[in-house]
């Protein structure tokens, strides 16, 4: 019974919630983007701060332009436990990311944790979560006729 509740909980919460996945922007710095397109690599370098700014078609009225900055904590260098290349169990990151191009603003906040698990004397197994929130502006303003 208790199964059954649970079961129809989450068909009704799927089918009246709307959910995306990978909805990911497609920048080709993914070494500067781990963490963000892939929740189980936060902290997999150890804790570091990372950021860059792309500006294309620069002069041009209403040119791209996109700024990102993430910072990843990886808890075991935090308590002193992680030592050259055994990083810590667990490790949390945000990354913030806006993106302008024309009329449109996007804007794009993403929280991470991630697991490691050692499953052999150099093998480990990276498992990761991570939450979304995106704002798409449109700046009717900045719209011509032509």
């Amino acid at each position: 019974m208790k199964k059954t509740i649970i079961l129809i909980i989450g068909i009704a919460l799927v089918t009246t919630t709307n959910i995306l996945a990978q909805s990911r922007k497609y920048i080709s710095q993914f070494s500067h983007l781990q963490g963000y397109y892939n929740p189980a690599l936060t902290g997999y370098e150890g804790s570091m701060l990372r950021g860059f700014v792309r500006n294309q078609w620069a002069g041009w009225e209403g040119a791209p332009k996109t700024y990102f900055a993430s910072a990843e904590l990886d808890f075991g260098q935090l308590s002193g436990q992680a030592s050259g290349d055994i990083l810590g169990k667990n490790a949390a990151g945000i990354s913030i990311l806006h993106d302008q191009y024309g009329a449109f603003a996007e804007t794009e906040f993403v929280a991470s944790y991630a697991s490691r698990i050692q499953v052999g004397e150099k093998t480990n197994l990276r498992l990761g979560a991570g939450l979304n929130y995106r704002s798409i502006r449109l700046d009717g303003n900045s719209m011509t006729t032509e």
